[in-house]
């Protein structure tokens, strides 16, 4: 199910759009970041509501943002820490000052108690060729972004030098039922 990162670049280099299908957010958040905290010293923290609205997702893509998500927190703490993930409902109506259709949405926070960014950092963080890392590519970020948006979501991040960094995106909810979820851990 989940696409190896050269297969995700490829899509992403192509505009392939997400090929969407109703899926549970909370069964997608508790697997991806179990997995992208395995063996690390951050810890999740998770306050999900009750509740949560099916949400109309390329599961794959909005895996990846998770992930994308989760790996940043984590390196910027490196010393371990709590990693605060939640999700809840949202109506968001066209006077609201976000640039979103008025609608039924999950919004979703990755919030971090790391090093931070300052606002020079903070405006650059969605560009493709803006990198912190002296090794690396930007382009986590701005795939992240991207994805978002193509699914008619939003991102935001705030950021605090030494207090912490929170993400925060939306995903517009869907009124079909998601299909169940396949466990993945077979009973011993």
């Amino acid at each position: 199910k989940t696409m190896g990162l050269t297969a995700q670049l490829l899509t992403f280099a192509r505009g392939g759009g997400p090929v969407k299908e109703a899926a549970c957010i909370e069964d997608l958040i508790r697997e991806t970041v179990g997995i992208s905290l395995h063996g690390a010293n951050t810890k999740p923290e998770y306050c999900l509501g009750d509740g949560l609205w099916s949400v109309g997702i390329d599961v794959g893509q909005i895996g990846q943002v998770i992930q994308n998500l989760v790996i940043n927190a984590d390196q910027a703490m490196p010393n371990g820490g709590t990693l605060k993930i939640s999700a809840d409902n949202a109506e968001i109506y066209d006077e609201d000052s976000l640039p979103l259709e008025g609608g039924s949405y999950v919004k979703i926070t990755v919030a971090d108690q790391g090093i931070g960014m300052s606002e020079r950092v903070r405006k650059q963080i969605f560009d493709p060729y803006f990198s912190t890392k002296d090794a690396g590519h930007g382009l986590g970020l701005s795939i992240t972004y991207s994805i978002v948006q193509r699914h008619g979501g939003y991102i935001t991040v705030d950021s605090v030098i030494d207090e912490g960094t929170t993400f925060e995106f939306y995903l517009p909810a869907t009124d079909k039922e998601a299909a169940v979820a396949v466990e993945h851990e077979r009973e011993l």
